[in-house]
């Protein structure tokens, strides 16, 4: 009787530990680890334009930037807590999901600065929007920022989405921060 009373202790223990931990690993592997770099944006890009609505969903919370990562990308800290609440605020109030708006935009268009470029307006920094310009003396020089467009094929308009930037080991979407220079 006692290995009976051991042998359904044991799979009710395996059942409460499914339930509880269960859920958790399989949100946790949800969410894959792009590389740092051009070719780490390129590959989320071609894994969101692949993904259902929610996995782009998860992965937009996933990408949600934390006061650290937001410390990590401007130097003065209380503009990195403005930028910070502003992105609290969005997430809340906002309904952005990182995902193409129109099911023909199949492809990506992709541009990638530094502070030094946008200062300059050089290269690719001319594609940002233009508060970029007034936040790049703000911004950590080391640090590369990217902004990119879901498009039509043949098309240059289409859905548009900065700041993308891969800060403390992440990619993270940080959305127009200039917006609380102003």
């Amino acid at each position: 009787m006692s290995n009976q009373f051991l042998n359904w202790s044991w799979r009710i223990a395996l059942i409460i530990g499914l339930v509880l931990f269960g859920p958790l690993h399989a949100l946790a592997q949800e969410v894959p680890l792009f590389p740092e770099g051009k070719d780490g944006a390129i590959a989320l890009l071609e894994y969101v334009l692949k993904a259902d609505e929610a996995t782009r969903e998860q992965l937009t919370i996933a990408m949600e930037p934390t006061r650290e990562d937001c410390d990590s990308l401007i130097k003065d800290k209380r503009l990195a807590r403005k930028v910070f609440q502003y992105q609290k605020y969005l997430a809340r109030h906002a309904d952005i999901i990182l995902k193409p708006l129109l099911p023909e935009q199949t492809e990506w268009i992709l541009w990638q600065a530094n502070a030094a470029s946008l200062i300059a307006y050089e290269g690719d920094a001319r594609q940002f929007p233009g508060g970029y310009r007034e936040l790049a003396e703000w911004l950590k020089p080391d640090v590369s920022v990217y902004r990119f467009k879901f498009i039509e094929p043949g098309r240059k308009m289409g859905t548009s989405y900065d700041l993308l930037v891969f800060i403390n080991g992440h990619w993270r979407l940080i959305h127009r921060p200039w917006i609380v220079l102003f």
